[in-house]
């Protein structure tokens, strides 16, 4: 399209190809569009579809495009880049979700107090 409108382009064109090397895929707990980044620690993590600003520091956290989790704060205005919600925080059902170890946790024994001395 010659001569293109440029008042059209609602996100940068680096952010549409992100989006374009991720496969999208239906929380079975909430029904949201997410996807999954791998981490710079190499575990895959699963994230909202839409990228949120944020400015460094702070208690929320976020996936970068590149793997790198971040503590921030999370704005409407990016300050320091963009990123991605891990899902787990904003899903309704991330304790049913979650992976329970197979091998229980050890009971505490009754030791009666008489024998601690």
């Amino acid at each position: 399209m010659e001569g293109g409108n440029t008042a059209q382009t609602a996100a940068p064109k680096w952010t549409v190809l992100m989006m374009a090397d991720f496969r999208m895929i239906v929380c079975r707990e909430c029904g949201a569009e997410i996807f999954f980044i791998r981490t710079s620690s190499g575990a895959k993590m699963p994230v909202n579809k839409d990228q949120v600003g944020y400015t460094l520091g702070g208690k929320d956290r976020i996936v970068t495009p590149n793997g790198e989790i971040l503590a921030v704060t999370i704005t409407d205005h990016p300050e320091s880049g963009l990123g991605y919600v891990p899902h787990w925080s904003t899903c309704n059902g991330a304790n049913r979700a979650r992976k329970v170890s197979p091998v229980p946790k050890a009971k505490k024994k009754n030791v009666p107090e008489e024998s601690l001395f």
